[in-house]
């Protein structure tokens, strides 16, 4: 009998991980076995990044959820600075202190997000919550400006493009939603860990032109399989 009701509680958990898990599977045997992509290639990665960061933003729109709605924020606004910084410094942009801060940024946000309750997007709360995300990338506007690296050395860095803050901060917010995941047994919580595990991977491979498009999109396919998961299931 205690077999049996163990196994009740751990085979929801296995189901329920199995998709993002699969998925993370396969996007990064792809990067790995197929990357540097094509051009082509490359182009329609990022034309579906812009089309699921889309399609995921009017789904939590139509249910007014704040909590994911701002992980596709944070994760739009990232990806489209990351890119802005490629263009504008070639292979020197992870040495740029504002490369630096905004991937310490990214973490920081997704933390704070979780822990933000789950209320309707559309409240007077959402409007200051935004401002207060505008006041932080203007902090951080100003502290590239200065030169003020949130990075610790780059000779400490975990990798040129993801500096030992940034990563610990991915450890923190990734154990935590696993934690939690495993406490509740909830698809969203299974979902958003996959999440930022494709995250760090892309801020880790950002250097190349597939890394950053490829492992972003895998983030908001997992934003958008747990909410529409957590609500058809």
């Amino acid at each position: 009998m205690q077999k049996l009701a163990l196994a009740e509680k751990i085979v929801p958990l296995i189901i329920h991980m199995l998709a993002p898990a699969g998925l993370f599977g396969v996007f990064f045997l792809s990067f790995c076995l197929g990357a540097p992509f094509s051009a082509e290639t490359n182009i329609a990665l990022h034309v579906l990044f812009f089309i699921l960061c889309f399609a995921t933003t009017l789904t939590l729109l139509y249910f007014n959820l704040n909590k994911s709605l701002f992980f596709v924020l944070s994760i739009g606004v990232a990806y489209l600075l990351i890119n802005f910084l490629k263009n504008s410094y070639a292979a020197e942009y992870a040495a740029e202190p504002a490369y630096q801060n905004l991937i310490v940024f990214l973490p920081l946000n997704l933390l704070f997000f979780y822990f933000w309750p789950g209320n309707r997007f559309l409240s007077v709360k959402t409007v200051w919550l935004l401002l207060g995300v505008f006041a932080e990338y203007a902090l951080g506007e100003h502290l590239s400006r200065a030169g003020i690296r949130l990075g610790m050395d780059m000779e400490t860095n975990i990798a040129p493009s993801l500096n030992m803050p940034a990563f610990l901060l991915f450890v923190i917010f990734c154990l935590t939603v696993f934690i939690n995941a495993v406490r509740h047994g909830d698809i969203w919580n299974y979902n958003v860990f996959f999440a930022g595990l494709f995250l760090a991977c892309g801020l880790y491979y950002s250097a190349s032109a597939s890394g950053l498009p490829l492992f972003f999109s895998g983030a908001v396919i997992c934003l958008l399989l747990a909410v529409t998961r957590n609500i058809y299931l």
